[in-house]
């Protein structure tokens, strides 16, 4: 194949990659995510399924983009002189082991800021609605461990609720009065 099919080639593959990957982030809002998790009624087989949905075509679209990168970098190895083709690709292969490093320092900072974006946007959402979610333990443990409060010993599940809370800026919670039962 010539260094100009190639070429092409991997243009139109990237355009795809990037319409896949474009088409897999669209589909849902942060704050739908946040009803769901807060339990407000959702057609949930439709959500999971369009879920499922966005991460395979991302998948698609980062492949498509990478075997795309791949044919444009062939086709320039192809066009270099003899003399220089080896060179070309010890850069090519620096380069991808930079990408590599790079794209590790980018993860872990964006993990940073989305568990930064999550508790602001869980915390709106509790305030909002008066949500009680320290009643889903599950839930409150999670939260605990995302704010990396340990649970101690002497830790009853009020003290914990209270310290997620007190982490999470939210005012203590109101004992809720008791009803007079009949014998």
């Amino acid at each position: 194949m010539s260094p100009h099919l190639l070429s092409i080639t991997g243009l139109c593959l990237q355009i795809l990659g990037a319409f896949f990957l474009a088409k897999s982030m669209i589909w849902k809002a942060p704050r739908f995510f946040m009803r769901e998790l807060i339990g407000v009624p959702l057609e949930r087989y439709r959500t999971f399924r369009h879920y499922l949905a966005g991460r395979i075509e991302a998948i698609l679209g980062f492949l498509f983009l990478a075997v795309g990168a791949g044919l444009q970098m062939a086709a320039e190895v192809h066009r270099a002189p003899p003399g220089e083709a080896q060179n070309l690709l010890l850069w090519i292969a620096g380069s991808l082991l930079a990408i590599g490093g790079i794209a590790a320092g980018l993860y872990f900072l964006v993990r940073r800021m989305a568990k930064k974006v999550f508790l602001e946007i869980f915390v709106e959402q509790v305030r909002r609605r008066h949500w009680p979610f320290q009643e889903d333990p599950e839930l409150l443990r999670e939260l605990g461990e995302m704010l990396d409060l340990a649970r101690g010993d002497e830790d009853t599940v009020d003290s914990y609720q209270s310290r997620v809370r007190e982490r999470l800026g939210l005012p203590p919670r109101r004992p809720q009065p008791r009803r007079r039962r009949d014998l």
